[in-house]
């Protein structure tokens, strides 16, 4: 019987994801846990799940020997319904469309991709390229935005319902077993009355820290001491609004190498005053590349096939004086200019179009074919 993986986006300890008011992505969509193990004990199906960070981890490759792998978020920063994110040259196939349904069900779809069903279909996301590089069966379920109270209430009224469905989206049975409505996990925290020993600046800073709660309860909470504490978070905070959802520098600076926030003005604007930020955070992770020393131009050929130097003229200034002879090694390798059969390029796009199946079959067609498998399979990595 089949296996799934099923994936949590981000972490309680670490990038939260998107945050809003006093809760973050990581742990609310946790809190189906519990009730998606429920249900799968009464499937057929095996399921595991991954609590870590699978994005931060880089580790997707790992796991493709589960028949799917479904990677459950919440959106930001505002909106209604959710959605269904596949890789760019893929159709939805059953398991996509019946998780799109549950979605359907519970949040509505949102708006913008309402004519494509639900669907949105990426290549600039690490996880979702890197399934279809390896051939695992994927897609990341953004339910609904953090940010919206109606479909929030709904999530946690409905945890048992939501992770029933799920399975069932998944494994494509109909599980017998009563349904239970739950109450909210998470009672409203009761502010408690400051000391009056406390100072203004003690006051404001455990305000800022969600202590003394918000609106009317806040006013209770701090009675004649409200106003001058108020008047210093809003100091503190320059008046700007604290709840809006956010995301960490770290998370959307992986988001800017995923290809989410645009290049240049474009990328400044998306970002606007964390650009700077965000920017050295990228610059960090990603590092400075050495130019290649004392490799064979076999060696850098086929780096340059997998990727490693990119395209024009930053091939050439990081190959240097070795860019023809590595250049002219590459076009042999992957076959240009011949005319008795299809290059190793041409292959490697009808093998992401699915023409040659997939392995170990694919492999034995194109040793059959007289092509070179492992060679259409870094031109493959290259292209994705």
């Amino acid at each position: 019987m089949a296996t799934h993986l099923i994936s949590f986006g981000h972490h309680p300890n670490a990038d939260k994801g998107a945050i809003y008011k006093n809760r973050n992505e990581a742990t609310e969509v946790r809190r189906l846990k519990p009730y998606l193990e429920k249900w799968a004990k009464k499937s057929k199906h095996n399921f595991k799940y991954y609590t870590r960070d699978m994005f931060a981890d880089r580790n997707i490759h790992q796991h493709k020997h589960f028949d799917s792998i479904t990677e459950l978020h919440m959106d930001a920063p505002q909106g209604n319904g959710g959605h269904v994110i596949i890789y760019k040259g893929f159709k939805p196939d059953n398991i996509d469309k019946r998780l799109r349904d549950v979605i359907k069900k519970h949040f509505g779809i949102v708006g913008y991709l309402q004519n494509s069903n639900g669907f949105s279909y990426r290549n600039n996301l690490y996880n979702i390229n890197q399934a279809a590089k390896h051939g695992i069966n994927y897609r990341l379920v953004e339910m609904f935005f953090l940010s919206n109270e109606q479909d929030y209430n709904h999530y946690i009224r409905n945890l048992d319902s939501i992770a029933k469905d799920i399975i069932q989206a998944i494994t494509g049975e109909t599980l017998s077993g009563k349904v239970n409505t739950s109450k909210p996990s998470k009672k409203p925290v009761q502010p408690s009355k400051p000391s009056s020993s406390k100072s203004i600046e003690q006051l404001a800073n455990e305000v800022i820290a969600g202590k003394h709660g918000t609106g009317e309860a806040r006013k209770k909470a701090l009675g004649s001491n409200y106003q001058a504490v108020q008047n210093l978070v809003n100091k503190k905070l320059g008046a700007k609004p604290t709840s809006k959802p956010t995301k960490s520098i770290d998370q959307l600076a992986r988001e800017v190498i995923d290809g989410k926030h645009g290049t240049g003005e474009a990328r400044k604007k998306a970002l606007g005053n964390q650009y700077n930020a965000v920017q050295k955070r990228v610059n960090e992770i990603l590092g400075a590349k050495s130019k290649p020393k004392g490799k064979s131009i076999d060696t850098l050929a086929k780096e340059v096939i997998d990727g490693k130097y990119g395209t024009g003229e930053a091939r050439k200034r990081a190959l240097g004086s070795q860019y023809q002879a590595v250049q002219k090694r590459v076009n042999q390798i992957l076959g240009a200019g011949s005319s008795n059969r299809k290059s190793i390029d041409t292959i490697a796009r009808e093998v992401i179009d699915g023409k040659w199946g997939n392995d170990p079959e694919r492999s034995r067609k194109l040793r059959s074919a007289g092509y070179d498998a492992k060679a259409v399979q870094r031109r493959v990595n290259q292209l994705l």
